[in-house]
């Protein structure tokens, strides 16, 4: 018996380990391909495929689904059945099955085991944060410890600070004499608006140091959405605790808008905060989308693609990360489908919790600068694993005082 108890124990820390490493992938790691670093890419592949196999142990180790779980499920079924019946290029079957099956097993897993997945992802991106704050000091000051200079991607329009042991990569961003901290991401934002995620849906259950990391990590991305995500959180937070405080929120609002205008005696931090600026278009900063994928948003209807859109990978070619690219592949009635699943999802797990409705604001923010959030396993242990997550800690605060 005690053999059989240490071996049920080893699939479901290493079920545990695998899903949280396959989520930090799907971040987007920087360099994660054969030709940045081929031990990098090919133990990230391993990663990914092992969840199958350890996750459908871990399953038949419960033998039991509950029907939550089950209708979760819907999600990713959703998605797939697009990638199938509606795609511009044609796809087998298979196409999108790994996807599926990886994503499934997860939503089909225990809460307990979600929520350690959650916890395991939320330790390795704060222990990668320790170390990208090291690294950016001693690349500031200028530390020789080894940094060595690659090209972003394939196009030659920026470079990477890059800075490796073994098989770990870490990356700064280096744009126009702007270093922006990547973390181990293939960009600062993804970083930034990760760490904006994790500091909110963890802010009322985390200690200070736990906080400050996340907020320094995500300042030095100088992502606009880390700080767009980080001001709109902080004005709730203090309006929350205090009606009265939309006095100092409104004159915070204020001072936000008149960053752009300021002269800050450095041209680096000048060119950081031009990107506040309010234009005719919105934020300076708000770059995802292009004029290649507005144009296409304003077709739609006179191409009778309004509805249901082009198919998925029409817009493969935009360069772009903005939610317009599900409205042209999947048209107004997909994009509506999908969003409104993963809403009713989100508030049928968090109706009860105030904090886990806050996080689905936020994340759902979030989506208009990076929708593939929510077709990825990232979105799905981000939101719904947070939100399993905040529902636990209510019920230990529950019982403590009871």
């Amino acid at each position: 018996m005690g053999s059989k108890r240490s071996i049920s124990i080893s699939i479901t820390n290493i079920t545990v380990l695998l899903y949280a490493l396959y989520a930090i992938r799907w971040v987007w790691l920087a360099f994660n391909t054969v030709e940045y670093s081929s031990v990098f890419y090919y133990l990230n592949q391993m990663v990914g495929y092992m969840c199958i196999p350890f996750g459908i142990l871990l399953l038949l180790k419960t033998m039991r689904a509950k029907k939550r779980n089950m209708f979760l499920i819907i999600l990713p079924l959703t998605y797939w059945l697009y990638c199938f019946i509606h795609s511009y290029t044609d796809h087998s079957i298979t196409y999108g099955v790994f996807t599926l099956l990886s994503i499934s097993i997860f939503l089909l897993f225990d809460t307990n085991v979600k929520i350690r997945i959650f916890n395991c992802f939320y330790w390795i991106v704060q222990g990668t944060n320790i170390i990208s704050l090291f690294l950016w000091f001693f690349y500031i000051l200028n530390v020789n410890i080894g940094f060595k200079m690659v090209t972003f991607y394939s196009d030659g329009a920026a470079t990477y600070g890059m800075y490796y042991i073994k098989w770990l990569i870490f990356a700064i961003y280096n744009q126009n004499m702007v270093n922006r901290l990547c973390g181990i991401f293939n960009e600062p934002g993804a970083l930034g608006t990760l760490c904006a995620l994790l500091l909110i849906a963890r802010f009322r259950c985390s200690k200070l140091w736990e906080k400050i990391l996340l907020i320094a990590t995500g300042a030095l991305t100088l992502s606009f959405a880390f700080y767009l995500l980080i001001f709109a959180f902080f004005a709730l937070y203090l309006i929350r605790k205090n009606i009265k405080n939309v006095i100092w929120v409104v004159l915070l609002a204020v001072v936000f808008i008149s960053v752009p205008r300021i002269d800050w005696g450095n041209e680096v931090l000048n060119t950081f905060a031009a990107r506040f600026e309010i234009t005719e278009t919105g934020f300076a900063g708000d770059n995802r989308s292009t004029d290649q994928l507005d144009s296409l948003v304003k077709t739609l209807e006179a191409d009778g693609k309004a509805l249901f859109g082009y198919g998925e990978g029409y817009t493969s070619n935009t360069h772009s990360s903005s939610y317009k690219e599900l409205i042209v592949q999947f048209g107004y009635v997909g994009f509506s489908v999908l969003v409104l699943e993963w809403l009713i999802a989100a508030l049928m797990l968090g109706k009860k919790n105030i904090d886990a409705k806050i996080i689905i604001a936020f994340f759902f923010i979030s989506l208009y600068q990076r929708p593939s959030t929510i077709l990825s396993i990232y979105g799905y242990l981000i939101l719904l694993g947070g939100i399993e997550w905040l529902n636990e800690q209510t019920e230990i605060e529950k019982a403590c005082c009871n």
